[in-house]
């Protein structure tokens, strides 16, 4: 009988210690937007999974947000005394719902962070490259013109962007009002 109460309290201290290493961890992961910029931030296991099911509701109504804010743009664009070229449309391919991803699990806060700030500056150094390759090179009046018009598109493509994520904001709260009413009536 003493055996199996040993075995129990021994049980029941090593399942503690599973538990608090499982509180211990930090993820790093990638948040990229809808425009496929990258954040990179330290989580716990509790809030990891409190962004993957925000994620996830976004993604359902994504491609609903997304064909309202290409009727919105379109409506806009007929009505404007301006229309603005075909080629500055940021949809459908400019943006993407939201993603996660995981780049590693930590111990210790501390080496999460230096974690991110190696893939942070991995990443600025990338960028000042290619901004020093572009710098060094001139720029014939075609090029100016072409660089201009990316210009404009990636603003388009930010406007737009702001669009879908307050139509996804819109269709979110519908859907957690419409899973409030369907509770309230059980």
């Amino acid at each position: 009988m003493n055996q199996s109460v040993v075995r129990i309290v021994l049980a029941t201290v090593l399942a503690g210690a599973g538990l608090a290493r499982a509180a211990d961890q930090f993820t790093v992961v990638e948040v990229s937007d809808v425009q496929r910029k990258i954040i990179r931030e330290i989580k716990t296991p509790a809030e990891l999974a409190t962004l993957k099911k925000a994620i996830d509701a976004e993604a359902n109504v994504f491609p609903k947000a997304l064909e309202q804010a290409r009727k919105d743009w379109e409506d806009a664009e007929k009505g404007s005394a301006a229309a603005k070229p075909h080629a500055l449309t940021p949809f459908p391919g400019g943006l993407v719902a939201r993603k996660c991803t995981e780049k590693g699990t930590f111990a210790d806060k501390a080496k999460a962070q230096k974690y991110i700030d190696q893939l942070n500056a991995s990443d600025a150094a990338n960028l000042a490259a290619e901004a020093k390759k572009k710098t060094a090179v001139k720029l014939t009046d075609a090029e100016k013109a072409k660089q201009t018009h990316e210009t404009e598109h990636l603003a388009a493509v930010a406007k737009a962007a702001s669009a879908v994520q307050s139509r996804i904001a819109e269709l979110l709260k519908g859907t957690a009002a419409a899973e409030g009413a369907a509770v309230a009536e059980k």
